[in-house]
């Protein structure tokens, strides 16, 4: 009987710096460690996730700089250095990546054909779990191959969110599962496995993460629109996002009586991609800024007519649409008598919204004063990644180096939060070897999350050199800030 089985988008499978590659060592893959369960890639492990090779999809970010300095002999680039050495490097690296998910290894067929106990796609909006099948990314695959101008971020895989989300929903190629979208897989694990203990659903932020990487609001109406239209909006109506929610919460229900344990959603608005500009006295407690722009911006209060920005209003628009999506996530949830997680208080909180400050509310969280996180120095927060000339972190450090998505460690954060919950909802816990353990004993492998966190230990230097040229470098930038669009289409 499979003891964890989890659903979600980008955060759940683990993306970090550009790209889904660390698939064990996602919040999912942790909180199945701590119930006891072996994890590992395809068959063979309790809790089954999907590999990714050379570095993962769309683009490592972390590796891209790590292999540049080694080429280039950075740090301590110059403009001109950026601009006549790292431009013909980085394509060089692009198209290596590029011909091995077209056409190499990463094209192919996998001999497991599934299924995965993570099943999450970056990208994905609520509908798109129960609306996108391997057939569908097929023909997107087919369609968008040579075309171009369908491209987002040139010299990348084509149709990258399409090739990720094939890997999942039929790793294998096999002809019976190409109309299984990742909600009809919890059928077939019932049916071949047993019973599910445990669900994880982390759901939703996709269905407002455009309007943060675009710095553009388009809504949809009232009703869901159709999966070939998703990419068209940013930002789901709360009646469509509804009416989405209730229509997965149904499918789930019919499929599986697992225990689920379903997430409220932060405020896109909260990561830093975006940074504040102009004054900060605007919204409810005054902390929001008069307008919001990309964070690689010098200026410190770039002209509103020279550059994408959202405005404090439109910021605060967002904001109110997540507030009524967790409003619907936690009716539908007692409707079913699903397990709420409060994963919005937590990662709000780790960027000082609320009662705390970052670091106060870290600490209370961890309710620890000699836990390994709080060792590191400085600590880790929900802010810019910076590091110094030498290397050395000394800001952020739970988000990594794409500006919105979480480090491992973030991702630690967000496993202790599942586990809390499954511990309050009577979840037995077990050792490695079957016996079962006192729940309030159970903590997670804190040193080697650390240590398996290699932007903390080891974060590239070149970093430094990308943030110091800012918008001089505007199209690397505009590579990066395409795969991150990647994530909200």
């Amino acid at each position: 009987m499979p003891r964890l089985v989890a659903l979600g988008d980008s955060m759940t499978q683990g993306v970090n710096s550009g790209a889904v590659w660390k698939t064990q060592w996602s919040y999912p893959a942790l909180v199945a460690r701590a119930l006891g369960e072996s994890v590992g890639f395809g068959a063979g492990f309790d809790f089954s996730v999907p590999n990714y090779g050379m570095g993962g999809l769309p683009l490592n970010i972390e590796r891209m700089l790590h292999d540049l300095e080694f080429q280039l002999g950075g740090p301590g680039l110059d403009l001109i250095d950026w601009v006549l050495a790292a431009k013909p490097a980085l394509e060089q690296w692009l198209e290596e990546r590029d011909e091995y998910y077209e056409h190499g290894y990463g094209a192919r067929a996998r001999s497991y054909p599934g299924p995965y106990n993570l099943l999450a796609c970056f990208s994905f909006t609520v509908a798109d779990l129960f609306g996108i099948n391997g057939a569908y990314c097929d023909d997107i695959i087919r369609q968008r191959r040579w075309d171009e101008r369908a491209e987002i971020v040139e010299k990348l895989p084509s149709s990258a969110v399409y090739r990720a989300a094939r890997m999942v929903l039929n790793p294998g190629a096999r002809f019976e599962f190409n109309e299984l979208t990742l909600v009809d897989w919890l059928g077939v694990i019932e049916e071949r496995q047993g019973p599910i203990e445990n669900l994880i659903l982390n759901i939703g932020l996709n269905n407002a993460a455009g309007t943060i990487t675009s710095l553009e609001i388009v809504e949809t109406g009232p009703e869901p629109p159709k999966t070939a239209l998703h990419e068209e909006f940013s930002l789901w109506h709360p009646r469509a996002f509804e009416a989405s929610y209730r229509e997965l919460a149904e499918r789930i229900d019919s499929l599986t009586d697992a225990r689920v344990f379903v997430a409220t959603l932060p405020y896109v608005t909260v990561a830093p991609l975006l940074r504040g500009a102009g004054p900060r006295a605007y919204g409810p407690r005054g902390g929001h800024h008069e307008y919001y722009v990309h964070f690689y911006l010098r200026e410190e209060n770039p002209p509103k007519d020279s550059f994408d920005h959202l405005t404090v209003e439109d910021v605060l628009y967002i904001e109110r649409h997540i507030d009524a999506y967790n409003a619907a996530i936690r009716s539908i949830a007692k409707a079913k008598g699903w397990h709420v997680v409060e994963l919005a208080g937590l990662i709000n909180g780790l960027s000082g919204r609320g009662d705390y400050t970052p670091d106060a509310y870290l600490r209370n969280f961890l309710a620890d004063d000699d836990h390994p996180l709080l060792k590191l120095s400085p600590p880790p927060r929900m802010e810019l990644f910076r590091v110094d000339e030498s290397g050395r972190r000394i800001a952020g450090g739970l988000v990594s180096l794409d500006c919105f998505h979480a480090t491992t460690c973030s991702l630690g954060l967000v496993g202790e939060l599942f586990v809390r919950a499954f511990r309050e909802a009577g979840v037995e816990f077990r050792t490695p070897d079957g016996r079962e353990v006192n729940p309030e004993g159970v903590r997670l492998p804190w040193e080697r999350i650390i240590a398996v966190d290699h932007l903390l230990k080891n974060p590239p230097r070149l970093w430094i050199d990308l943030l110091r040229a800012g918008e001089n470098v505007s199209e690397i930038w505009e590579r990066i800030g395409g795969v991150i669009s990647l994530f909200s289409q």
